[in-house]
């Protein structure tokens, strides 16, 4: 499996201009081949080599090796997509490893820009410098990407997967807003400090947005990611928590399959907000890659009546909740937290209809 880390890159001010000028270059021509790309309808890397590749060398002055790398970003680009065009708004700096990027240890970068070869000092985190630190890793994909005033080098690494362990029984895991996940030994984990930041936010930047001066404008764009990056944390340690303890105790991870929850499912209008930044697809996500690199396997079964299903009789009724967060079998009387319910069901599903599991996508089954 691949996985991506982002290193702080500290260039002097002399490299952040030859940075500056690259990274523009680059974006520039990444728009000059997606227009030849869409109006040609031309999307093949290898044929869109011999439409673009003397034009981007003449008119944007890359070296060779930046426009294969400039023209190889936008076809992959329209490999998933091709409905629009696609206008690259970021600046950025693709790099072939080997060629136009190495790494010097775990200190320096030596990243080749218009200007030559720039010794760019770095600083990884613990993190990234325990995976940089091993020799056997290798490195696909690299790229220099600018954030506010910041530089950052991604780089994609090659890992090998430790084979998947035979489950001595199975963790289910119920999502949801009001607890982000709820887990099948009873462990919660409520979703109110994502609630109250996200309102906080929302508060602020309609506050900001209202008063419209110059230095409101510049507080917004301070502002901008921050909501996203906290939930992406939280989703991180959520994440990270459920896949130790499905190690520690031996058992295979069970998600419910939400893909196309959100057309699916009804909310009133005053719960848009809430609703659609529910970033539940990104903690699946989350979930799947740290059980690959843990050995845990992790499958996906149908949500469907995980709520209504009392886990004691298997009575199955719309009644037997009463609320977002109360369950009352009306059969035998059996009565629980709603959501645990839900990943109890999930248990339930994996033990005893098999069939109806799938492998999580990317967990080096099919998916």
């Amino acid at each position: 499996m691949k996985i991506t880390l982002k290193c702080k890159l500290n260039p002097s001010e002399k490299q952040k201009q030859i940075l500056d000028y690259t990274l523009q270059k680059c974006l520039e021509a990444a728009n000059y081949i997606s227009h030849v790309a869409w109006e040609r309808k031309c999307f093949n890397r290898v044929a869109l080599h011999h439409l673009v590749y003397r034009d981007v060398r003449e008119k944007f002055s890359l070296t060779a090796q930046l426009a294969v790398s400039v023209r190889d970003k936008v076809a992959f680009s329209y490999k998933a997509k091709r409905d629009h065009i696609h206008t690259f708004k970021k600046p950025f700096l693709p790099l072939s490893p080997g060629r136009s990027f190495r790494l010097i240890g775990t200190e320096f970068a030596s990243i080749s820009t218009l200007k030559g070869r720039q010794k760019v000092p770095l600083v990884p985190g613990e993190y990234q410098r325990r995976w940089l630190k091993d020799k056997a890793k290798k490195i696909c994909e690299s790229e220099v990407k600018k954030h506010g005033d910041d530089y950052f080098l991604h780089l994609t690494i090659e890992v090998e997967e430790p084979p998947p362990k035979d489950p001595q029984g199975f963790l289910g895991v119920d999502l949801g807003i009001n607890n982000l996940a709820y887990t099948s030994d009873g462990e919660s984990f409520p979703g109110e400090d994502v609630e109250r930041t996200r309102l906080r936010y929302e508060r602020l930047r309609a506050e900001l947005q209202q008063k419209g001066t110059w230095s409101a404008k510049r507080k917004l764009k301070k502002l901008s990611g921050k909501e996203r990056r906290f939930k992406r944390s939280i989703n991180h340690l959520i994440s990270r928590r459920i896949v130790d303890k499905a190690l520690a105790t031996g058992k295979a991870i069970v998600l419910e399959a939400l893909k196309g929850i959100r057309e699916r499912a009804k909310h009133r209008k005053f719960q848009n907000g809430r609703f659609h930044k529910w970033a539940f697809g990104e903690l699946i996500r989350f979930i799947v890659y740290k059980a690959q690199l843990a050995g845990v396997q992790v499958f996906l079964a149908p949500p469907a009546y995980t709520s209504q299903r009392c886990p004691a009789c298997g009575y199955t009724a719309k009644h037997n909740r009463l609320s977002q967060e109360k369950f009352l079998c009306r059969v035998c009387g059996f009565s629980d937290h709603a959501d645990h319910v839900g990943a109890l069901n999930l248990v339930w599903a994996a033990v005893s209809r098999p069939d109806v599991l799938r492998p999580a996508w990317g967990s080096g089954r099919t998916s």
